[in-house]
């Protein structure tokens, strides 16, 4: 089991809108641990991995507006503590210069003798990856080649307004769709990338569209070849609740 844990700490910490009951860190740390558990066991993991995103990382550098909508202020009671709960027991780890989507992603292309399942709520691992497990709707999702592609080039033409992703104004789903009814995954004369470029520069003009493109790519196309460090593997029967 590979964690793409970001969104661990939400899930098990107080909800402020929440006033019969606040939840100790106890509680929090607890929660964390059987949350943990129970996917281990639901997934039939042997072993289990964390990652985590600390800092900011490239993308934040290659496009500005990264992310630049969203507000981290005001944030739950006891976050932070559950965050440095799951590097000190569980190992959890990190690099600044990439996401936790980059960093599992890699894991998964890296580590081949391994039958590994990611474990995210995250809609771009969703769509990204072969197989993963969604905690928020218990449920495994399931991607062919054709089904990531397309996601993700849909997403260059859309863009994603909760990361800060423009993509092509005025150019929605129906547009899309459009756009992809002319690919064909087999033609490396003409491919996807070539199309979605061309409507750039078409919107943008040349010098701004051929920006704008590498822009969004960068900020969309997720990292699978990360030099990871420290690779510790955490067998499932060592849980102790």
């Amino acid at each position: 089991a590979v964690f793409d844990a970001d969104f661990l700490p939400y899930y098990v910490v107080h909800n402020k809108k929440d006033n019969e009951y606040k939840k100790t860190l106890e509680d929090c740390i607890i929660l964390c641990d059987e949350f943990i558990a129970n996917v281990n066991r639901l997934v039939k993991a042997d072993y289990y991995i964390g990652y985590l995103t600390v800092g900011k990382c490239f993308r934040y550098k290659v496009n500005p507006s990264y992310k630049a909508n969203r507000k981290y202020e005001n944030q739950p009671d006891y976050l932070q503590e559950v965050k440095q709960h799951l590097i000190d027991k569980h190992g959890f780890t990190w690099d600044e210069e990439y996401e936790a989507d980059d960093l599992v992603v890699s894991f998964k292309a890296q580590n081949k003798q391994y039958e590994c399942i990611i474990i995210s709520p995250d809609k771009d691992i969703l769509n990204s990856v072969d197989v993963c497990y969604n905690p928020r709707k218990n449920e495994f999702k399931y991607n062919s080649e054709e089904e990531i592609i397309e996601y993700f080039w849909k997403s260059m033409i859309i863009g994603d307004t909760i990361d800060g992703l423009k993509g092509i104004p005025g150019k929605g789903k129906v547009f899309a769709d459009t756009i992809h009814s002319m690919f064909d995954l087999n033609d490396t004369f003409y491919p996807i990338s070539t199309i979605v470029l061309r409507e750039y520069i078409k919107h943008f003009g040349e010098y701004n569209g051929i920006n704008e493109y590498y822009k969004q790519y960068f900020s969309l196309k997720l990292v699978d070849n990360v030099l990871l460090k420290d690779i510790k593997l955490n067998k499932v029967e060592q849980i102790s609740l």
